[in-house]
């Protein structure tokens, strides 16, 4: 990389994102010789763990990452958002975000940027720079700047993809083999774009520890697994996914040169899912959500109707479609629970009016979601 700005002491900056790299595993194989190359980062500069958001999810901590603000001011929370004045829930973007990314404070200074596969920047306009775009869009074409960089990526790596999931694949083998394959791809992608760019700023990101946790987490020999899991067919996926995007750190890293500031970042870490809490169930016990119980033979011929509806183009399924919004005070959607109040003057069907009464209300949820147990009585739930 070049010098950030010829009358400029400012270093170039290279930040590498691992999606749901996790302290709890780095901090070892750091240590054991597993990450080498970040081991050396770690050793020339620091290592420590940080704080992701509140909630831990990607949309909205990639967001928090590249333009410095939290949820409540840019306006991220989740992968998707309701529709102003409806109920209903449509598939978050960019266009939902407010302020400021880093590269466009870079565009303002005079400096050049190259931003490879950050979640949720898609769809964007033109940078000083090159733009490819990462989770959040289906497919290159029409969607880089400039619109060429998606033809040069398809020729010099044809295998280049944007995501890969284990749900997409009938065999969990076939899946790892597709993620490993998506490492290498953008890991060409990234070294090539790099050294013919030479920007000020690279921001890339890479989605295969997110993935494969989700997918091997509970089959996979951990730090602090007993080591029955050494056997199991998969037990080495996790670790081998670190392996592979530690080899591609070390070749950004020399493709970036010796005058680089290099950051290595992570949204979110992971661990063990003990269970799902179910909050419109816990809001209806409450009182706070109603809800119309089907009569004996109804929920069958709703579904029915709602296939040959959906088969014929129709219908469309209404999100929250029995929930009472006359009855109903607040409500639960996303995946990490967020409540939201059926506010007046917001929402179609509002019944709580903003203000005191909405505060008063949210106090009183807070409250009661603390006092709720673990089954076995003995714990706070939250």
């Amino acid at each position: 990389m070049k010098p950030a700005h010829p009358a400029r002491s400012a270093k170039p900056l290279l930040v590498i994102g691992w999606d749901g790299a996790t302290p709890e595993l780095v901090g070892p194989w750091l240590q054991d010789g597993t990450l080498p190359h970040l081991a050396q980062l770690a050793k020339r500069g620091c290592f420590a763990p940080l704080r992701s958001l509140i909630h831990p999810l990607s949309p909205a901590a990639w967001t928090s990452a590249v333009t410095g603000l939290n949820p409540g001011r840019h306006g991220v929370w989740d992968f998707g958002h309701r529709r102003p004045g409806t109920y209903e829930v449509a598939p978050t973007t960019a266009q939902q975000r407010s302020g400021a990314t880093l590269w466009d404070i870079a565009g303002q200074c005079g400096l050049r940027s190259l931003v490879i596969n950050v979640p949720m920047t898609h769809p964007s306009g033109p940078i000083d720079g090159v733009f490819v775009p990462g989770l959040g869009a289906s497919e290159l074409e029409g969607a880089t700047h400039p619109e060429q960089i998606a033809r040069l990526i398809a020729d010099e790596v044809p295998d280049y993809r944007i995501d890969s999931n284990i749900y997409e694949h009938t065999d969990p083998a076939d899946f790892v083999a597709s993620v490993r394959a998506m490492v290498r791809a953008r890991t060409s992608v990234a070294v090539s774009l790099l050294e013919r760019e030479q920007p000020d700023l690279m921001f890339c990101v890479f989605v295969a520890t997110d993935r494969i946790q989700h997918a091997f987490w509970k089959q996979a020999a951990l730090p602090w697994t007993d080591g029955s899991r050494a056997g199991w067919r998969f037990s080495g996926a996790v670790r081998d996914c670190y392996r592979d995007l530690d080899e591609a750190l070390g070749r950004l890293v020399k493709a970036a040169g010796p005058e680089a500031t290099v950051l290595v970042v992570s949204d979110h870490g992971f661990g063990d899912l003990e269970g799902d809490l179910h909050l419109n169930a816990v809001l209806e016990e409450l009182g706070f959500l109603s809800v119309r119980r089907a009569p004996a033979g109804g929920l069958a011929r709703r579904l029915a109707a709602r296939i040959r509806g959906s088969k014929a183009g129709t219908e469309r399924s209404p999100i929250f479609g029995d929930i009472t919004w006359e009855q109903t005070r607040a409500y639960s959607r996303g995946l990490f629970g967020n409540i939201w109040l059926n506010l007046r003057g917001r929402e179609p069907l509002g019944q709580v009016e903003p203000g005191p009464e909405a505060e008063e209300l949210l106090c009183t949820i807070t409250e009661s979601l603390l006092a709720l147990k673990e089954p076995s009585g003995r714990a706070p739930l939250i």
